[in-house]
């Protein structure tokens, strides 16, 4: 062995039996061992345990190893440097953000409640609108089975108001949740019927009848026959008609005819002749009289009449004109 160190460059067949091969391995895995353990990093790793190697197989009797060049037979292999550790400052990725449990509803999830509306008796109330005012306002109106649908609701709380002219309003509170469709029975009562009309107005009193004619004027006595001697028609006066008594509505007058008086009618009144003295005709409307003292006549109104003397006196009529009352 010593002629083979002097002489490196001497190359000749080397005999290596099995038990050097052992005696070699062991000599050579505790040094191994320390330059991983030196090469390790000292803040918060540890290196990584080195593969175990199998020992190499026996080679067969007469076969002879040639050691690379630049090494001599028998000196041992360096061990191979360990693979290099990442430095402990390197970032770490960001963690990913925790999922949320599928059981949780999105604030913007829409929902849906349906509202069936009875009666007492459980029978269906048809044309009940029903207001739901709260996160979100929706309004429907029960069909004829008395069912009503709110859709795309959210969830919070809402108070229904439930109103038609057949029923007695009401409110009340729902709640509405995450979930399946929500259900809910109201059960109304119907309205009372409505008030009677008010009795009509009895009509008002007639107020009592009074005369249109109210007297203004005193009462008043004369004699006719002393009144004629101060006041007798002259002989050229063809008619004369003077007043002797007078109310609110009628007036008396004498009249005094020397000459035919014609067309002696009042549209918009009656007239009363009555004869003090003289002879004469009368004509009122169709019929002709003759007529002399104590006569009495009616004209109503409207109705043609005249008068004519006969003789030598004046016709002497006391004649009353009275318009409707």
């Amino acid at each position: 062995m010593a002629s083979m160190r002097a002489h490196p460059t001497i190359r000749w067949p080397v005999r290596v039996s099995a038990a050097t091969l052992c005696v070699w391995f062991a000599a050579v895995s505790p040094l191994v061992a320390d330059g991983r353990q030196q090469a390790a990093p000292a803040i918060g790793q540890q290196a990584k345990p080195p593969a175990q190697t199998a020992p190499p197989a026996a080679k067969p009797a007469g076969t002879q190893t040639v050691p690379p060049a630049g090494q001599s037979a028998g000196q041992a292999k360096p061990p191979a440097a360990p693979p290099a550790t990442p430095p402990a400052t390197q970032a770490k990725p960001p963690a990913a953000a925790p999922a949320k449990p599928p059981s949780q509803a999105a604030p913007s999830a829409r929902l849906a409640a349906t509202v069936f509306v009875t009666d007492p008796s459980g029978k269906p109330w048809p044309d009940v609108k029903v207001l739901a005012i709260g996160p979100i306002s929706r309004e429907a109106a029960t069909d004829r089975d008395g069912v009503a649908r709110l859709t795309a609701l959210r969830a919070g709380s809402y108070r229904l108001r439930f109103e038609s002219a057949a029923v007695v309003t009401f409110e009340r509170e729902m709640v509405l949740k995450a979930g399946p469709a929500t259900e809910l029975e109201v059960t109304l009562n119907a309205a009372p019927p409505p008030p009677a009309p008010p009795p009509a107005p009895e009509p008002p009193t007639p107020a009592a009848k009074t005369s249109a004619f109210v007297l203004k004027y005193a009462p008043t006595a004369a004699s006719l026959p002393d009144w004629l001697g101060r006041n007798l028609i002259g002989r050229n006066d063809p008619v004369s008609e003077e007043v002797v008594g007078e109310t609110n509505g009628a007036t008396a007058t004498v009249l005094q005819i020397r000459d035919p008086l014609r067309d002696r009618a009042k549209a918009d009144a009656d007239q009363l002749f009555y004869v003090i003295a003289g002879d004469g005709s009368a004509v009122v409307g169709d019929r002709k009289e003759t007529i002399t003292a104590g006569w009495f006549l009616v004209v109503p109104r409207g109705t043609p009449c005249a008068f004519e003397r006969r003789g030598r006196n004046p016709l002497i009529l006391l004649a009353v004109v009275a318009p409707p009352q």
